[in-house]
């Protein structure tokens, strides 16, 4: 009975937080591929999105809250599951509410709470096979061999991250390997039951066939279905197949790892955690042993495997997502570290004077306890104080759309510009007339038969063509005004010009002037809501996964910044520049910096010159080369220093020469 009061008060705090819109990130990807009945990014979530389709046919608030309950409801079972768990190991009630306390309060657990995402899922089943295999090992009742078997099944449906928990399963197996042989007649019975569990695989190619406008990897077919599940665009379980090629990058993921946790627990939990551990092995061996591994495997060394990216606020979002299953289990150790506490306190209670005060020390540790996991829920709830209406998100789908002309195509590349504009456009239904389309996908002709059915009045290429993207373009740039946030591809005779967050597709011979690109991206730009989203939840609190919002903004101004700086408006340039910096944009800040430098040594301006190039070099990622040969030519051309001009140029040589050492090199 305490575990539903505990599930219900916790789903209960959720819900009151839940967002109305998506998210950043995956999140209007998932939405809107639930809605369609399609297929989203890799692996395809076949369990969540079958289950995310039921609940958007519900008539209750936004699509988006509808698939939020996705993840509110998962992670207060959570809850439930951490106090479960802790009072099966430690027999202690009280501390099993702390535990669960703690872990509501996490900041990353409540945010993947309350937004429609799929961690929560993931951090139920990291739990709930958790807890049947601790229930397993302290009572010996098969039935819990049977449910994690299910549990299994479904858990590898939804994400295969679950997979990083299979060497503690597997150890915990060998040191129980003489119970487990006296369980072999439970195995067919096992194995039934976790095939079950992959039913929901099916999902994934009844949706391919739908043919809906988000279908990924052409799933219906045996190798596309192959693809899909197993990430292959991306790497299997890596974010990235350029970045944690070198030794020092993935020794650095593991770096970032504990100081989030530092972050995410403080000193206390983390002092909490070590009690814990020590508890563990000295009065639960084999629990040692099974959840150290799983901590292992699913917190430090995952992320060296993995390799995530650690460079903008953004590519931090993506990061600390995945610290969420090692997380839960965290809870787990800390509800053990109250308990060592506890019996410390009982073990030195010897005098007099100690028993006295023992009842009085005991209730003092409880205190402590219940005060830290509810201080750490206040302070993460008001994190998210008007969340349920922020329209963060919802503005720059909004204002990628605008920018469109009407019956134009959209092309985007990017998770937020894209997953959000196509949120708003095929679930929200803002500006119905425009077509907004994957450019990535369209050099694949299954995906431009998906686009074929979706939206017949389309020219397509020949599917054996060798540019299809360019073809595509130039088949229905007549017909349809063609947009895109990259100005990669273009067919002959055309040009990309910047025109507000995007560029539009112009004939060569009907080039706007520059003075009426700058009139009109004017026009454009004073109906963007920029304002509104530097006012919104980002003002309260610097979410990281829903900074890349500001990106396309800063983007933005850095393309027509370049464009009118190369064509001599040296002065525009500059305003844009500083339009740039003021969004408030990260990722490409130290770029900025850098071409404003380059137009101020133009416009002769020299201390701010020197001033630009020295914030570029303060706020890039990497220790960029061209920066000190910048800073060369101030002092050598705008100085009239030729001994600093030398030495920057030195170092630019010194620079451009070093590279880090690959992994397969050492």
């Amino acid at each position: 009975m305490p575990y539903v009061l505990v599930s219900i008060l916790s789903f209960l705090i959720l819900l009151s937080f839940q967002a109305f819109g998506v998210s950043g990130a995956d999140s209007g990807d998932l939405v809107t591929a639930a809605y369609l009945f399609g297929v989203p990014h890799p692996p395809g979530y076949p369990l969540y999105t079958a289950l995310g389709w039921f609940l958007t046919r519900l008539p209750l608030f936004s699509v988006a809250w509808r698939v939020g309950l996705l993840s509110s409801v998962p992670h207060a079972f959570s809850v439930g599951l951490v106090y479960l768990t802790v009072r099966k190991i430690t027999g202690k009630q009280s501390v099993s509410l702390i535990a669960s306390t703690v872990l509501l309060g996490n900041y990353l657990f409540f945010f993947y709470g309350v937004t429609a995402e799929v961690f929560a899922l993931l951090d139920f089943f990291t739990l709930a096979l958790i807890y049947c295999a601790v229930s397993w090992f302290i009572g010996n009742e098969p039935k819990y061999l049977m449910r994690f078997a299910l549990l299994s099944g479904l858990s590898l449906t939804h994400h295969q991250v679950i997979i990083f928990q299979l060497p503690a399963y597997l150890f915990l197996g060998w040191l129980l390997r003489k119970r487990l042989s006296r369980e072999f007649r439970h195995i067919p019975k096992m194995l039934f039951l976790f095939s079950c569990g992959l039913l929901p695989y099916i999902y994934i190619p009844l949706a391919a066939r739908h043919n809906a406008v988000i279908n990924w990897e052409n799933a219906s077919t045996v190798r596309g279905f192959i693809d899909l599940v197993t990430r292959a665009r991306y790497g299997t379980f890596q974010a990235a197949t350029l970045f944690g090629t070198t030794l020092t990058e993935r020794l650095l993921g593991i770096k970032a790892y504990f100081q989030f946790m530092l972050t995410d627990f403080y000193w206390i939990g983390m002092t909490l955690v070590v009690i814990g551990f020590v508890w563990l092995a000295r009065h639960q061996k084999v629990l040692f042993w099974f959840i150290l591994t799983a901590f292992l495997f699913t917190g430090p060394l995952y992320y060296f495997y993995a390799s995530y990216p650690i460079l903008t606020s953004f590519s931090l979002g993506i990061y600390e997502r995945f610290l969420l299953p090692s997380y839960v289990i965290v809870s787990i150790v800390l509800g053990c570290g109250i308990t060592g506490i506890l019996e410390s306190l009982g073990s030195i209670s010897r005098t007099a004077l100690a028993r006295k005060y023992r009842t009085l020390i005991t209730a003092a540790v409880y205190v402590f306890g219940f005060s830290f996991g509810i201080l750490m829920l206040v302070s993460t709830a008001l994190k998210f104080t008007g969340l349920p209406e922020d329209r963060t998100t919802a503005y720059l789908g909004i204002d990628l759309l605008r920018t469109v002309e009407p019956d134009g195509l959209l092309l985007l590349l990017g998770d937020s510009p894209l997953f959000m504009a196509q949120y708003q456009r095929y679930v929200e239904k803002i500006r119905p007339d425009v077509i907004v389309l994957y450019e990535a996908n369209l050099r694949s002709a299954p995906y431009l038969e998906t686009v074929k059915k979706n939206f017949p009045g389309l020219a397509l290429p020949e599917p054996d063509g060798k540019n299809l993207l360019t073809d595509f373009i130039d088949r229905n740039r007549k017909a349809h005004p063609v947009y895109s946030n990259v100005d990669y591809e273009k067919p002959s005779g055309t040009e990309w010009i910047p025109r507000g967050l995007l560029y539009k597709l112009y004939d060569e011979a009907d080039l706007p002037t520059y003075n009426e690109i700058m009139s009109e991206d004017r026009l454009i730009w004073a109906g963007y809501h920029l304002d509104e989203i530097k006012s919104g939840i980002l003002l309260r609190y610097k979410h990281f996964v829903l900074t890349d919002v500001l990106n396309p903004y800063a983007v933005s101004r850095l393309q027509l910044g370049k464009l009118m700086k190369d064509h001599g408006f040296l002065a525009d340039a500059e305003g844009y520049y500083t339009d740039g910096l003021s969004v408030g944009s990260d990722q490409y800040v130290s770029e900025i910096y850098t071409q404003l430098g380059i137009v101020r040594l133009a416009l002769r301006k020299c201390p701010q010159a020197e001033e630009a190039f020295f914030k570029s070099k303060e706020t890039a990622y990497y220790d960029n080369p061209k920066v000190y040969y910048f800073l060369s030519v101030v002092y050598g051309n705008c100085f009239s220093d030729q001994e600093k001009a030398d030495e920057y140029l030195k170092l630019y040589e010194q620079k451009k020469s070093k590279v880090q050492t690959p992994l397969e090199n050492l």
